[in-house]
Order: C-alpha cells, then sequence, then structure tokens
C-alpha cells in the first residue's frame, strides 16, 4: 500500500521476495502491491522477470482506506524497504492487523519498531541473513505469534485512541 516511486523502494522488496522464492523453492510466495504512481511501468517491466513458479506478483491499483481494513487481514507479512520514508502510516496500519513488517533502515520505520528489530534490513549486504529470518519466522508459528504481537505493541502509541486520549489529559 504505497505511491509507487522511487522512494518507496517496491523494486527492492521485489528483488528481495525474488531472493527468498530462489534461495527457498518450497515457499510459495504472493506479493500483491497496492498503489498506483509514476514507477508501475517499470515495476510490472521487473515483476515479468522476476516471477517464477513459487513468487507470483500481482498489481491491485489503489484501494481506498476504508477498504484496507478488509484487506490487511487477507496477508501475513507487510514488506516494504523504503529508501525514503516519514512516519511511515502503512507501516503501523500493516502491524496493527498483526502483519510483521520487513523494513528498511528509512527513519520512519525504524524508529516506530527499533533498531533491533528482526525482519529490519539496513543494507542491500543484509539481505541474506534478513531472508534466512524471515524463513525462520515463516517455518515456526511460535516466531510469527511472537512477531505479530511485537508489531502490533509497537503500532499503540500511534493509534488515534492513544492521541486522542493524550489531548484530553492536555
Amino acid at each position: 500500500v504505497k505511491e509507487l516511486r522511487y522512494k518507496a523502494g517496491i523494486d527492492r522488496s521485489l528483488r528481495f521476495l525474488s531472493e527468498l522464492a530462489a534461495k527457498y523453492p518450497n515457499i510459495k510466495i504472493k506479493y500483491d502491491i497496492y498503489g498506483s504512481g509514476p514507477e508501475i511501468r517499470n515495476l510490472k517491466l521487473m515483476a515479468t522477470v522476476l516471477e517464477t513458479v513459487n513468487f507470483a506478483i500481482d498489481f491491485k491499483g489503489e484501494v481506498t482506506q476504508a477498504e484496507l481494513v478488509d484487506i490487511y487481514p487477507k496477508y501475513h507479512f507487510f514488506i516494504c524497504l523504503s529508501r525514503m520514508e516519514s512516519l511511515g502510516l502503512s507501516f503501523i496500519e500493516a502491524a496493527h492487523f498483526g502483519l510483521p513488517p520487513i523494513i528498511s533502515s528509512a527513519p520512519g520505520p525504524t524508529e516506530i519498531f527499533g533498531t533491533k528489530y528482526k525482519l529490519r534490513c539496513k543494507d542491500e549486504a543484509q539481505i541474506e541473513t534478513i531472508i534466512d529470518q524471515l524463513y525462520s519466522v515463516i517455518s515456526d508459528s511460535t516466531k510469527y505469534e511472537e512477531l505479530s504481537n511485537y508489531s502490533r505493541d509497537c503500532t499503540k502509541p500511534y493509534l488515534w485512541k492513544e492521541w486522542s486520549s493524550w489531548y484530553v489529559k492536555m
């Protein structure tokens, strides 16, 4: 759920998932991309090259905020290896629904999930490590549940009810 611009890093996410699919052919990966923007043509071209038997990519187009409530629960992870991010609202929304995010070291997501977050990719050289950590989480439902709960907990300070109660106290 992003505006498809270079800074959003969707191309990096595609390469990351392609490497995951190549290293672990026993898992099936379906990557749905919601949004539109100037990079869509390049991303679709990239997708045709990267898709394999165990890695499917689907461009879903734009969605409204209201539709997201029904969309997020259909997924297991949220990946966006942004080159630049402000607050990272899409990360907060996805994590609130229990989707552990796979993030870059961009400031917004790092502020939310911390510098020691297991699925935080600091740079291109670390991708192999993150791929192995992600596979470990995929393979172990207990690890997944822990990461899902941690992600949800990280979003609590950003929920509207937290902000509104803070303002009421003022």
